[in-house]
């Protein structure tokens, strides 16, 4: 869930890049890249966490999934 939906400030079209990054993440891992035993956690990892790539994500799929897994959507 992108940062804008979960802090209800409203939001437009870069929720779905993020939401877009998320799914590939996810795709690539095999895991989402935030996760936690509770829905609070895990809003709580999005709003204040960084992303932590495997080292086997290449540089340049690293750049575009940081590029989706913008937090600030300017």
């Amino acid at each position: 869930m992108p940062p804008e939906i979960i802090k209800k400030v409203g939001h437009s079209f870069p929720v779905d890049f993020y939401c877009l990054g998320a799914l590939m993440y996810e795709l690539a891992c095999g895991y989402p890249p935030f996760d936690a035993e509770n829905e609070e956690q895990i809003f709580h990892a999005i709003l204040h966490n960084e992303v932590e790539y495997p080292e086997f994500i290449g540089k340049t799929f690293k750049s575009l999934l940081k590029g989706l897994l913008n937090k600030d959507p300017k």
